[in-house]
C-alpha cells in the first residue's frame, strides 16, 4: 500500500529525493545471482547486496568492508568470490577487497593510490581503473576535483590522470601499470591478460574528445596504438575470445551513443558494422558472440551479433534502462537467454528487473521504491511529434497536469550534451529533476530532442556540429509553435531552461526572441572562448563541434565569441535565473559570472546563485530542494506560474 503524496510540487520533489536507484550490477557466472551498490539506508553510504535473479528470496547485504560514498561489485569467472572496489571522492583514496559471497567474510583488502572508477575481473586478474587525487571527477558529470590528501589546502592544476593497476585474483600484490603516460579512459581484459583500453595523451578530461585505441597486457608492456577514432569519442572496448585477435569499440560523439566498429588486431584494419546506430553498451558471450544496448529515439534498443559481427535479433523496449554512465546497459547471463538491468517507464519507478530475449517486457524483482509512483499519479505524458522550419521532423516528451485546463503556462526544459536525450523514464532527470515539480506546480513541460540528440543516428547527432545554436534552437521553437498552434500553450506565458548545454541553449534562445516569460540558466556555458581556455573539457569540446573556430586565430575566437550569450544582449528583457555550483570543472563558475556581468550591466533583469561544494551536477540534498525552491518561486514571480497576467 502506498502512502499519500505530500501535497504540491515539493512533496513530489521529495518523494523523487527518496529514490533508491541500484548501480554497478553485475551478474555471476552462473546467471543466478545480480550483485549490485545500493544507497543505504542513511544516505550517506554505500552497500553491496546480492539478489537472486529468480527473486524467491530478500536480498543479501554484505558486510560493509569500509567507508565509501561508490562501490563496484564484480564476480570472479568461478563466481565463489565477489571482488568490490569502494572509494570517497571527497576524503579518501580506494580500496579494493574479495568477498565471500556466501558470508561476507574478507579473503583481502587492498588499497588503490587513487579514486576506483571501474574494476574488470577476468580468470586470473583484477584490472583497476583509477583516477589520481586531485584529477577532476568524471568531466562529463559532476566535474569536481577528486581530494588530494597530501596537499589539501591547494588545488592545484597539473598533471593529473588515470591510470590502471593490476592485482592477482589469489595474491596481496597490486601492481600499477605505467603504459607510458597514457591517460586512460575506458577498458577490458580477457582471459589471456591482454588490455584493451581507450586512451589520450592529454591527462586532462578534454584528453577524451582526443582518444586512441590502445593494446597492452597485465605485465604493461609498450602499449601498441590500434586506431584514434577517426576524430570521434570511443567507449566500450571489447576483446573478443582468449588469442586477442579481435576487438569490437564505440565509436561516437560526447556521450558516447554510436557506431560498432570490429577491429583486427593483428593488421589494425577497422570496419564499422553498418546494421547498428545509438550503441552504447557491448558485451561478451562464452561463445564468442556479443550482446549490445542503445538508445532509440522512445525506448531502448537489445539484441544480440553473432561472432562475425552479424546481427542475430534486436528488439526494442519501451521505457528506460540505465546502466553506467545513465545510459542503456545490461547485464546478460551465459546463454543470452536472460538479462538483468535497472530498469523503469513512465509510470514504474526504477527497479532491478529481468527480461527474457528475445522478448521486450521487463518485470521487476526488487520493490525499493514502490511511494514513488505517487509523483506520476497526477499528471498525463504524451509524445509530440512537429516540423521544424526545414521540414525536419522533431519529437519531445509533453508533461502535463492530469486535469488541465488549455491554454495553460509551458516551461521547456532543455537537455546537455548536446548529444543527449530526453528518454521515457520515470522522472525525467534534466534541470536538478524539477520536471515534475513544475508540472505539479500547474504547467505543462516539453522536453524536446532536438538535431544533435542521441537516439536517431549519426547523422541527426551531428547536424548541429558548427551550427549550435541555430538548427537545435529551430527545432526548439518550432515545437512550442505546435503546442500554441494546438491550444496546448497560452503563448503569454512561456518559460525556458536547462543545465549545461541546456542552460547555454537556454541563455542563447534570449539573444534570439523575445517571446518567453522567463528563463532559468543552470551550469551553462556563456562564452565559448573563455570556455575553452577555463573547462577541463574545453579545448576538445569546442575542437569538435565548433568547427572552423580555431582559438589559435583571430577569425575562430571572433566566431566563439559571436555564438557566446555573454557577448550578446537579450532581445527582450527577461528575467533570468544563473544557478550554478561553486566546484564546477565542466563549465566552471566564471561562466555564470560573466552572463551575470555582461546582462545586469545592460538592465536585463538578471540573478545569480551559487553553490558552495557543489560540481556540475548537484549532489546535496538540501541544495536540491533550495533549487527547486527558487526556480519555482522565479517561474511564478515573473508570471509564467501563478495568476499573473502579462502587462
Amino acid at each position: 500500500m502506498t502512502r499519500p503524496c505530500p501535497p504540491g510540487a515539493g512533496g513530489v520533489h521529495e518523494l523523487l529525493l527518496q529514490l533508491r536507484v541500484p548501480t554497478q550490477l553485475d551478474l555471476s557466472p552462473d546467471g543466478r545471482r545480480v550483485a549490485y551498490a545500493l544507497p543505504d539506508s542513511s544516505g550517506t553510504g554505500t552497500d553491496i547486496e546480492i539478489l537472486e535473479v529468480g527473486g524467491e528470496r530478500p536480498a543479501v547485504v554484505l558486510p560493509t568492508p569500509g567507508t565509501g560514498s561508490t562501490a563496484c561489485p564484480r564476480w570472479a569467472a568461478k563466481g565463489n568470490v565477489l571482488v568490490a572496489a569502494y572509494s570517497d571522492p571527497l576524503t579518501e583514496p580506494g580500496f579494493l577487497v574479495a568477498l565471500d559471497p556466501a558470508t561476507g567474510d574478507h579473503l583481502w583488502r587492498k588499497r588503490v593510490p587513487g579514486f576506483v572508477e571501474n574494476i574488470v575481473v577476468s580468470a586470473d586478474n583484477v584490472l583497476v581503473l583509477f583516477a589520481d587525487p586531485g584529477s577532476e571527477q568524471d568531466g562529463m558529470h559532476f566535474g569536481r576535483r577528486f581530494a588530494d590528501s597530501n596537499d589539501p589546502w591547494v588545488d592545484r592544476v597539473g598533471k593529473r590522470w588515470r591510470r590502471l593497476a593490476v592485482a592477482g585474483l589469489t595474491t596481496s600484490r597490486l601492481d600499477v601499470l605505467e603504459l607510458n603516460g597514457w591517460t586512460i579512459w575506458d577498458v577490458d581484459i580477457n582471459a589471456a591478460g591482454a588490455i584493451l583500453a581507450v586512451a589520450s595523451r592529454d591527462p586532462r578530461p578534454s584528453g577524451y574528445y582526443e582518444p586512441n585505441l590502445i593494446l597492452t597486457d597485465v605485465d604493461g608492456t609498450e602499449p601498441r596504438q590500434l586506431w584514434d577514432g577517426d576524430g570521434r569519442q570511443l567507449s566500450r572496448p571489447r576483446l573478443m575470445g582468449d588469442g586477442a585477435e579481435h576487438a569490437y569499440v564505440l565509436s561516437g560523439l560526447s556521450i558516447v551513443s554510436g557506431t560498432v566498429h570490429r577491429v583486427d588486431l593483428r593488421n589494425n584494419r577497422v570496419a564499422a558494422l553498418p546494421h547498428l546506430d545509438d550503441v552504447t553498451d557491448l558485451g561478451r558471450l562464452p561463445d564468442g558472440r556479443f550482446w549490445f544496448a542503445g538508445w532509440t529515439e522512445q525506448g531502448v534498443q537489445i539484441g544480440t551479433l553473432d561472432e562475425r559481427g552479424e546481427l542475430e535479433y534486436r528488439t526494442v523496449t519501451p521505457g528506460l534502462v540505465t546502466g553506467r554512465d545513465s545510459q542503456p546497459s545490461l547485464v546478460v547471463d551465459p546463454s543470452a537467454s536472460r538479462a538483468v538491468a535497472v530498469w523503469e517507464d513512465a509510470t514504474h519507478p526504477p527497479e532491478i528487473s529481468v527480461i527474457d530475449l528475445p522478448a521486450s517486457n521487463w518485470r521487476q524483482i526488487t520493490d525499493l521504491n514502490y511511494e514513488a509512483a505517487d509523483a506520476v499519479s497526477r499528471i498525463e505524458r504524451e509524445w509530440v511529434r512537429w516540423k521544424s522550419s526545414d521540414g525536419t521532423e522533431v519529437s519531445g516528451l509533453l508533461i502535463l497536469p492530469a486535469g488541465h485546463d488549455e491554454p495553460m503556462p509551458l516551461v521547456t526544459i532543455l537537455h546537455g550534451g548536446p548529444t543527449w536525450l530526453v528518454p521515457d523514464g520515470f522522472s525525467p532527470g534534466e534541470a536538478n529533476g524539477l520536471a515534475l515539480p513544475i508540472v505539479h506546480n500547474g504547467a505543462a513541460v516539453l522536453m524536446p530532442n532536438p538535431r544533435g540528440s542521441s537516439g536517431r543516428g549519426q547523422a541527426f547527432a551531428q547536424a548541429i556540429v558548427g551550427r549550435m545554436g541555430e538548427t537545435d534552437l529551430d527545432d526548439v521553437l518550432s515545437g512550442i509553435d505546435t503546442l500554441v498552434d494546438r491550444g496546448v500553450a497560452d503563448p503569454n506565458r512561456l518559460g525556458v531552461m536547462g543545465l549545461s548545454y541546456g542552460g547555454f541553449l537556454s541563455a542563447w534562445a534570449l539573444t534570439q526572441t523575445d517571446r518567453f516569460r522567463a528563463a532559468v540558466v543552470m551550469s551553462g556555458v556563456s562564452d565559448w572562448l573563455s570556455f575553452c581556455q577555463t573547462s577541463n573539457i574545453g579545448l576538445g569540446f569546442v575542437n569538435l563541434y565548433h568547427v572552423g573556430c580555431d582559438p589559435e586565430s583571430v577569425a575562430g575566437r571572433s566566431r566563439l565569441l559571436d555564438r557566446s550569450p555573454a557577448h550578446r544582449l537579450p532581445m527582450g528583457s527577461t528575467p533570468v535565473l544563473i544557478i550554478h555550483g561553486q566546484e564546477d570543472r565542466v563549465t566552471p563558475v566564471g561562466q555564470a559570472e560573466q552572463l551575470f556581468g555582461a546582462w545586469t550591466a545592460a538592465g536585463n533583469p538578471t540573478e545569480l546563485v551559487i553553490y558552495p561544494r557543489e560540481g556540475h551536477e548537484f549532489l546535496e540534498p538540501e541544495h536540491l530542494r533550495d533549487t527547486r525552491e527558487r526556480v519555482l518561486a522565479w517561474l511564478e514571480k515573473h508570471g509564467v506560474t501563478g495568476q499573473t497576467e502579462r502587462t
